[in-house]
């Protein structure tokens, strides 16, 4: 009776030992996937923030130009006053 006991115990081991390989296994396919859709994640994520940057840089550009362009206009202008009668 003991030696069935035993044997069954060595069998329940080797199941459960080849289930956990398995479990391990599957995780670990499990993690690639992970990482894989991490990455995009994260690819994409970066690509939208530089998106953003250039954009404002462009914006901060534009906003040099115009400021440029405006001062040079104003200085042109020559503003004569009527004297005043008092």
């Amino acid at each position: 009776m003991l030696g069935m006991l035993l044997m069954a115990l060595k069998y329940l081991q080797a199941g459960l030992q080849q289930a956990l390989q398995l479990l391990i296994a599957g995780g670990g396919d499990e993690l690639g996937l992970k990482c894989a859709v991490h990455g995009l994640v994260v690819g994409d994520l970066v690509g939208d923030i530089g998106l953003v940057e250039r954009r404002t840089l462009q914006l901060a550009e534009l906003g040099e130009l115009l400021a440029g362009l405006l001062g040079q206009r104003l200085a042109g202008v020559v503003v004569f006053r009527s004297p005043s009668v008092s």
